[in-house]
């Protein structure tokens, strides 16, 4: 039995590439916990990044791609979660994360 290669055109694998961005961009926010620390208070990206702490460009930069998502929304520079980012577990988004670290032989 043959087994059919897929065929990549543009588009295909653009989608791919998309697919993959999202993944991160998510996995990213949870490891900042994002949306734990969203359903508490709405905050800048100012405020966000001196909490967390990291840059706030880069902070600056997820939030707006979870914006875009529509996993948050922004109102005059403060970030809220949406219905659908309310939903998201960001203890569940960590423990699906690969550790990185080979298996223990048993």
């Amino acid at each position: 039995m043959a087994i059919e290669r897929k065929r990549w055109d543009a588009l295909s694998i653009l989608n791919l590439a998309r697919g993959f961005q999202e993944s991160r961009i998510l996995l990213t926010a949870a490891e900042r916990d994002v949306f734990s620390r969203l359903s508490e208070k709405a905050k800048s990206a100012t405020d966000f990044a001196r909490e967390v702490p990291t840059n706030e460009r880069a902070m600056t930069k997820l939030l707006d791609a979870l914006t875009a998502m529509d996993l948050l929304t922004k109102r005059r520079g403060v970030y809220s979660t949406t219905r659908s980012g309310r939903s998201v577990k960001t203890s569940s988004l960590r423990d699906s994360q690969p550790s990185g670290r080979p298996a223990r032989a048993r």
